[in-house]
């Protein structure tokens, strides 16, 4: 009679069975982590115009950008309409000189991402 020795590492069903487990208790564990980190971060926020500071001779401006669903946004802490789909747009009356715009997103845990914006009018 012959006898086998096996060198090196068996694959079993039950090992195999074992390594799926672990593999979706990872994947649910990384899925509801992220969503956390989603959950509790600041929103983020694009201002599309102006997309930097600017120097116009229009007295009014039309503000546009976008920023996360359900978050509220305020220019100059004056609160401005935010669609479903998280665009915003306002039109602003300009002073002479400098004008400087504190455009904030303010999710519903209070986090809030801001960008300021200067726009000079001659």
């Amino acid at each position: 009679m012959q006898t086998f020795i096996r060198s090196g590492p068996y694959v079993t069903p039950r090992a195999l069975a074992a390594a799926f487990e672990i593999a979706i208790g990872v994947g649910i564990a990384a899925y509801f982590g992220y969503h956390l980190f989603l959950l509790y971060s600041p929103p983020f926020l694009i201002v599309a115009n102006p997309e930097r500071d600017i120097i116009i001779k229009d007295a009014s401006f039309a503000l546009s950008g976008r920023t996360q669903k359900e978050s509220h946004v305020f220019v100059n802490d004056r609160e401005i309409a935010v669609a479903d789909d998280g665009a915003f747009s306002d039109t602003l009356v300009l002073q002479e000189g400098m004008n400087i715009l504190e455009i904030k997103s303010v999710n519903k845990f209070k986090r809030e991402t801001s960008q300021v914006r200067r726009i000079i009018k001659e």
